[in-house]
């Protein structure tokens, strides 16, 4: 007896809407768009990590590092022997002021110049740009600039420190005096008005481009969780807005637009940020994965409060310390998810494995950051630009994940409605039999 021709429809139907599905969204079109993505930003960090340096070349680049209760005159009075040449602009101090001394000739001086400070949270920095005459220093009022101070104080309502440097026909000196609460990082570029100007287009465009990428994320998720009623969806996105923020403040756009009055909250910005992200990440995690051992539920729910616990006492005390305690747990994290995510794997959980893989991406990047940062190596990026292109990568993976989820998801719920028209066939079948 052949089955209604109704029912015969709703099979066909339901067949066909689990091939459509599985169609589009292919695997194919999903790595074909990952790797044009990938080789599109890695080509514009490469290009804009070069163009950092500046359009004019400072080649005379000498440093010091300042004694207790040594000023700006000492400073200037120093023999050149006192000057070293450094190996990297990036320097392993806590409390000493260093000094970074630029001879700029003054064939490169023709017309009126800018000095960009690559690194947008250096905490305070003094600028004294002149000239000696006749043994007699002549230049211009010396600048205190960083995030240490209000906004509104800088000469260019910029993310990054820049200072103007006026045309001269003598070779100009520039002394620089940073210090941090993390390492020192004093490398610059100099150059003409007019190719700065253009250089800060591109990075305007650049940051615009990536935040505009993280709010389309953010609505998709959004749109997810108030179409599926799914939490993970709602962590997700939590983490996004999360990120965000902790990309905007370690790039200085959220003190130029956000606090620009409020130097106290901008120390710790980027610690509070990057540990509320991290909470919603591994909360993210262990609801996809949903453990069953509980020696992992409870490594779970360590990680989850250790990193709400330092978000919270930093935002309460706005104390720089916990800036570092933050890091401290978010490497913790960063090395322990990926252990719990591989370890729930081996009870068969697919989807524990892609978010194990997404985790070792994330532990890499982290790993390479520091290095990198503490100068074992030298990549010659950017640390935030090496930070963005991990994030790219970890939202990619975490995207297919999301998506094998959708698609084992609506699977199932095809195959239980087909299995269930299957079963009122036979029952029809039954009943006309009898």
């Amino acid at each position: 007896m052949q089955l209604p021709p109704t029912l015969e429809n709703k099979i066909t139907t339901g067949a066909s809407r689990d091939n459509l599905v599985f169609k589009v969204l292919s695997r194919y079109w999903i790595t074909a768009f990952a790797l044009f993505t990938v080789v599109i930003l890695g080509h514009a960090i490469y290009v804009m990590s070069l163009m950092a340096y500046g359009s004019l070349s400072l080649d005379d680049k000498r440093y010091y590092i300042a004694k207790e209760g040594q000023g700006i005159e000492q400073i200037m009075m120093l023999p050149a022997k006192n000057w070293e040449k450094p190996n990297s602009l990036i320097f392993e101090t806590d409390s000493a002021t260093v000094w970074l001394k630029l001879n700029i000739p003054k064939a490169l001086l023709s017309q009126a110049s800018v000095l960009r400070f690559n690194d947008p949270l250096i905490d305070q920095v003094k600028v004294h740009v002149g000239h000696y005459d006749a043994g007699e220093w002549q230049g211009q009022r010396g600048l205190l600039l960083g995030d240490t101070f209000a906004f509104e104080n800088r000469s260019f309502a910029l993310p990054n420190i820049v200072v103007p440097i006026s045309a001269s026909n003598n070779d100009t000196i520039v002394f620089i005096g940073g210090s941090s609460k993390f390492a020192v990082n004093l490398a610059v570029g100099l150059w003409t008005l007019e190719e700065f100007i253009e250089f800060n287009s591109h990075t305007t465009i650049f940051f615009g481009m990536l935040f505009g990428y993280i709010l389309a994320l953010v609505c998709y998720s959004m749109l997810m969780y108030t179409t599926a009623r799914k939490s993970e969806y709602m962590w997700y996105c939590a983490y996004l807005f999360g990120f965000a923020i902790h990309l905007m403040s370690i790039s200085g756009y959220a003190y130029q637009y956000i606090w620009p009055s409020s130097e106290s909250f901008q120390n710790v910005a980027g610690g509070i940020s990057i540990s509320l992200a991290f909470l919603f990440l591994t909360k993210f995690t262990e609801i996809l994965i949903a453990p069953t051992k509980k020696w992992v539920i409870a490594f779970f729910k360590f990680f989850t409060y250790a990193n709400l616990l330092i978000a919270l006492l930093g935002l309460l005390s706005l104390n720089p310390m916990f800036v570092k305690l933050s890091l401290a747990v978010v490497i913790l994290t960063c090395f322990g998810i990926p252990f719990l995510c591989l370890g729930s794997a081996k009870s068969g959980s697919k989807m524990s494995k892609h978010l194990g893989h997404v985790w070792l991406t994330v532990m890499l990047i982290v790993l390479v950051t520091l290095l990198d940062r503490f100068q074992v190596f030298s990549l010659n990026i950017d640390p935030l630009l090496l930070l963005i292109f991990g994030f790219h990568l970890q939202t990619l993976l975490t995207g297919s994940g999301l998506i094998y989820g959708y698609r084992s998801g609506s699977f199932e719920t095809l195959r239980l409605k087909e299995s269930a028209i299957r079963d009122e066939a036979e029952a029809i079948k039954a009943k006309t039999r009898s």
